[in-house]
């Protein structure tokens, strides 16, 4: 298995929160789960680890976030490309919205990384992962160099 690729990660807040996040400044979280999608050249499995843990050096938008959030799991996606297809995707399937603005992608011009959904954490979770099940190249997916471009997926209904 390569250790290079994509990785989705759930988070939680119980309630509103306000959490500085570096450049991007305060931010008030509503309640609710959150997907954070990121990508590694190198070190996929230690980078999903770091994450997981509460404590470390602020580094990434992730980091802060991260320090007031419950962490509830992850889905790698080994040797994928497309950070911000797959954010996208994800923000389709759990009919989500990219919060705040700017989250995670100041390398990149797309929206953000970090999806909010007002779906529970563990049905949060169990989607994504379910999404990292899909061959990129299935019927799930359009095939054009765009492995995290959804079409309508034919998953059982899991969020309700």
């Amino acid at each position: 298995m390569t250790d290079s690729g994509l990785y989705a990660i759930v988070l939680n807040f119980e309630r509103p929160v306000v959490v500085e996040i570096g450049k991007l400044g305060k931010v008030r979280f509503p309640a609710g789960s959150y997907v954070y999608v990121g990508s590694a050249k190198r070190g996929l499995s230690k980078r999903i680890a770091r994450h997981s843990r509460k404590t470390k050096p602020l580094r990434w938008h992730i980091d802060y976030l991260r320090a007031r959030a419950g962490f509830h799991g992850s889905s790698p996606f080994p040797g994928a490309l497309g950070e911000c297809r797959l954010a996208v995707a994800v923000r389709e399937i759990l009919e989500g919205r990219v919060f705040p603005a700017g989250f995670g992608s100041s390398d990149c011009r797309c929206g953000g990384h970090l999806i909010h959904t007002g779906k529970p954490a563990d049905k949060t979770l169990e989607l994504v992962c379910a999404l990292g099940k899909i061959p990129a190249g299935s019927p799930a997916f359009n095939n054009d160099e765009r492995p995290f471009a959804p079409k309508r997926l034919a998953l059982p209904n899991q969020l309700n």
